[in-house]
């Protein structure tokens, strides 16, 4: 196994990561309330090994994959521009971490090569993982296309990473878990020297992570080939009629966004009488589900009734979420004088349409037992 020599790497490579231990670490997000770092090699190893790992939440979660060969030639390590690149026999993997920025949530590629037509049409990596779950996103059906749900073409096939147990905007201590979803692996694009593309079939089962190549691609490609592996920092992007849509991930009803970042919820109901408050929930040993039908009755009397029938959960594709519980308790009388305290502005009349939407003080939280409109960020 070879050792790292720092003489041998490009400057943006030992600008950008810290080199512990034949190790490239490189910490993505900073913040404590939602830490991300990165891990190319194996910090618990001497040697270096063609192995990423990614952790969340200060290393509350993570998960690490390796390339399984068996060949007795000779491995190298270099560097190309941001590019960390481990060669060895008929393979080469090019590690790169795309950075957040305002209008990219970043993620984490690892590239790998074949340089002459392999004996397997599939390439093979051990994965391990503490503390998350991993949801395979099937093809819709028909009558989730009919009502409008949509999925991009590289999220068909590929698979939502989330937190075991946590789900919310927040712990107690100050983690932003949001809808719980750390990582998305997305499927994988196979490309040939010519630029001729299919998709690899991603499979994540038995601890193994395998990307399965088309015989007929395989057969007919112009060498060397290359895929797209990618993991993302953050929810899938959404997709349909602008501005936004509603998709479905592992199953489950979510919202998401054509293009640019959701900030905010706004889900608007009147006090008639129905189900007009919300109260999100998750399965604890699934992806977050997310329903949501409130009930909105056009003309408003003064009673509100206690039940909450309607359920929200969080969406994967929106990174702020909602809070996990909202009280049911609800107060039957509303005065038609409506405390600023409820975020509403006071100057609203008791009668509201549905359609409309009271200001609500970004920096305040809904309060359900006074208001006609909840606004999550």
């Amino acid at each position: 196994m070879p050792d790292i020599n720092k003489t041998k790497l490009s400057k943006e490579v030992t600008d950008k990561y810290f080199i512990q231990n034949n190790t490239f670490v490189l910490p993505v997000k900073t913040n404590q309330e939602d830490r991300i770092d990165v891990e190319i090699g194996d910090s618990k190893e001497a040697n270096f090994y063609p192995q990423t790992k990614l952790m969340r939440w200060d290393n509350e979660v993570n998960f690490s994959v390796r390339l399984i060969e068996n060949s007795t030639e000779e491995e190298t390590i270099s560097s190309e521009t941001d590019k960390i690149i481990w060669e060895k026999g008929n393979y080469k993997i090019e590690f790169q971490d795309i950075l957040p920025t305002e209008i990219d949530t970043g993620s984490h590629k690892f590239i790998w090569y074949l340089k002459e037509k392999p004996l397997t049409n599939k390439v093979e990596f051990t994965i391990q993982s503490k503390g998350l779950d991993f949801f395979y996103q099937p093809e819709l059906t028909q009558k989730e296309k009919d009502r409008g749900t949509f999925r991009p073409e590289n999220v068909v096939g590929s698979y939502a990473v989330y937190h075991q147990t946590k789900g919310r905007i927040n712990d107690l201590d100050g983690k932003e878990y949001r809808a719980g979803k750390a990582f998305h692996i997305y499927k994988p694009k196979i490309i040939d020297a010519e630029g001729k593309e299919t998709w690899g079939i991603l499979k994540i089962e038995n601890g193994i992570y395998s990307v399965e190549i088309p015989q007929k691609f395989l057969d007919e490609a112009v060498y060397p080939i290359k895929s797209n592996d990618t993991v993302g920092y953050t929810t899938i992007g959404g997709g349909g009629t602008p501005p936004w849509t509603w998709f479905e991930a592992s199953g489950k009803t979510q919202i998401g966004v054509l293009s640019g970042t959701m900030s905010k919820i706004q889900i608007a109901a009147n006090d008639a009488g129905g189900d007009s408050s919300v109260s999100p929930s998750r399965s604890p040993s699934v992806s977050p589900s997310a329903s949501v039908s409130p009930s909105v009755s056009p003309s408003e009397s003064p009673s509100v009734s206690p039940s909450i029938s309607p359920s929200v959960s969080p969406s994967a594709s929106v990174s702020p979420s909602v809070s996990p519980s909202i009280s049911p308790s609800i107060s039957p009388s509303i005065s038609p004088s409506v405390s600023p305290s409820a975020s509403i502005s006071p100057s609203l009349s008791p009668s509201v349409s549905p359609s409309e939407s009271p200001s609500v003080s970004p920096s305040e939280s809904p309060v359900a037992n006074q208001g006609r409109f909840f606004q999550y960020f």
